[in-house]
């Protein structure tokens, strides 16, 4: 029988049981393996020399490091450098890119709104490889292709979509539309045009204005508010600069070329027609008489620039009192030519002013068919859905309604399609990797 153990020797066994293998649960098992259970675990600084400083959420030293030492040295650095030159470069081809379909549609300035759109693509198109050209990028790659084939296609889209309107206000049928809602007839468009003065100048108001506060203003036009309001804040920021040109013009004209040699065209035009019995022709001629004699009083052989331009205004304004001053049609004719020619002689020798006074002859023609319907919608007999005016279709009192708010939606529009368009080569540039910016 084995000796029992002593009670020593068992509990040393109970809190060792390795002794008697010979180890003890103290000894350190790793230190063969050259390690140590009992070493201590690595520092904060030791563990980041290994893992990163990022990956332990600490921000990283750039103080040292290919970038630079000082800001003014990471500023300077070939990356910021090569950062600063891609968005030059972008920048530089948005321009171009702007200005190529900017300026293409002007070699056809009268094009129809789908060619406009077409020349605006293109102009696009080529102000971007342009760009790309003159940045060292070869614009016939693969990227700089799409770039430049996305900017066109976006310049055309936007054209399409922000052009459509007003396009729509400066063509024949936008302008019968505008024209009608302020009442114009055939005879208010020979000398000047309602509907390009509203549309050009972006008269937005769909109301024609209050002809009581005209009077309450002591006949100042510009009180009325609405279209005429606005027509005549127009003219009277306009008719001062003109005046101010062609008082300051030494030049002078011609009656004899100005005023008599139309005339007498027509007179001698009325002489041989044909068609005209002789009293017909008598009462033409006598009227022709009175109205050269009325433009002549007071004049000499030659008059100023400033002159001949009053004048040329007196003969549009007879024109279009509608009807009220009985110009037959035998004679329409020579008031026309008449004002031609002072027209052709004012901006002859001022040419400065020449697409000034073409506005102003729009405004004024507009602004006398407003101050006519402005009366005529005190009695009901204005123009749109609620005129009274005797046998107007229904038709054309829809058509009058939407010419009251066409200048105004074509302005916004042109507006919208300005804003936007600053941004569209952006989308472009980004299809090219070469030129993305940031990482």
């Amino acid at each position: 029988m084995a000796p029992t153990a002593t009670p020593a020797a068992s509990l040393a066994n109970q809190q060792d049981p390795y002794a008697k293998y010979g180890g003890s649960v103290s000894a350190d098992p790793y230190a063969k393996y050259g390690g140590s259970v009992t070493a201590q675990p690595p520092t904060q600084t030791q563990t980041s020399q290994g893992m990163g400083a990022a990956a332990l959420g600490q921000p990283e030293d750039i103080s040292t490091g290919p970038e630079g030492t000082t800001p003014d040295e990471r500023l300077m650095s070939p990356a910021s450098r090569d950062e600063a030159s891609r968005r030059g470069f972008m920048l530089a081809k948005g321009m171009t890119a702007m200005i190529g379909g900017e300026a293409l549609p002007l070699v056809a300035p009268e094009a129809g709104w789908f060619a406009h759109s077409i020349l605006t693509r293109l102009g696009a198109g080529i102000g971007t490889s342009t760009g790309q050209l003159l940045g060292g990028q070869n614009p016939v790659s693969r990227p700089a292709l799409e770039e430049s084939g996305t900017n066109a296609a976006m310049f055309g889209l936007n054209d399409v979509l922000f052009g459509a309107l007003p396009a729509f206000a400066k063509s024949k049928l936008g302008r019968s539309f505008v024209n009608e809602s302020v009442g114009a007839t055939g005879r208010d468009v020979v000398y000047g045009n309602p509907a390009k003065a509203l549309t050009d100048e972006r008269i937005s108001s769909p109301f024609t204005g209050d002809i009581e506060k005209v009077k309450a203003a002591g006949g100042d036009l510009t009180a009325a508010g609405g279209r005429l309001g606005d027509v005549a804040q127009r003219v009277s920021q306009l008719q001062p600069q003109v005046n101010q040109a062609l008082g300051q013009s030494t030049k002078t004209i011609s009656v004899a070329d100005a005023i008599d040699k139309p005339l007498t065209d027509a007179m001698n035009d009325i002489i041989g027609n044909s068609a005209m019995t002789d009293p017909e022709k008598m009462a033409a001629i006598s009227q022709l008489g009175g109205l050269q004699a009325s433009l002549k009083e007071g004049l000499g052989a030659d008059i100023s620039p400033l002159k001949a331009n009053q004048l040329k205004n007196l003969v549009g304004s007879r024109v279009r009192w509608n009807g009220q001053n009985a110009i037959g049609d035998e004679v329409k004719p020579a008031y026309k030519a008449v004002y031609a020619s002072l027209k052709g002689e004012v901006n002859n020798a001022v040419p400065e002013i020449a697409d000034l006074n073409e506005r102003l002859t729009n405004l004024y023609a507009a602004q006398d068919d407003l101050v006519r319907l402005a009366r005529n919608e005190e009695v009901s007999r204005g123009a749109g859905g609620m005129r009274g005016t005797i046998g107007t279709s229904l038709l054309g009192k829809l058509e009058s309604g939407a010419g009251r708010f066409i200048p105004g939606a074509a302005a916004g529009a042109r507006t919208a399609g300005m804003a936007v368009k600053p941004n569209l080569p952006t989308l472009g540039s980004l299809l090219n990797p070469d030129l993305q910016i940031g990482p």
